[in-house]
């Protein structure tokens, strides 16, 4: 019995090839919110005359940001838009 070529073997689904391309995507939306929210802090801390804040802004400072404003947003459009 001959074994299978490691090609033929190693070939992904195209609903794997899928899934990645999503994950990527989603990914990528999410480091450019991210990015996007980084400078909305970086903005806002200057324009209080408080630029030394800005470098106390870490990841994990800008997802909590993050999740708390989309909270809010999620919240203020079930209360508007039942």
């Amino acid at each position: 019995m001959a074994p299978k070529p490691a090609a033929a073997a190693e070939a992904p689904s195209p609903a794997t090839e899928d899934a990645e391309h999503l994950e990527d995507d989603i990914a990528q939306q999410h480091l450019d919110f991210l990015i996007s929210l980084r400078d909305l802090v970086a903005a806002r801390a200057r324009g209080m005359g408080c630029p030394q804040f800005i470098d106390k802004v870490d990841h994990r400072m800008l997802r909590t940001i993050g999740f708390v404003l989309l909270h809010v947003f999620r919240e203020e459009l079930t209360r508007n838009y039942p």
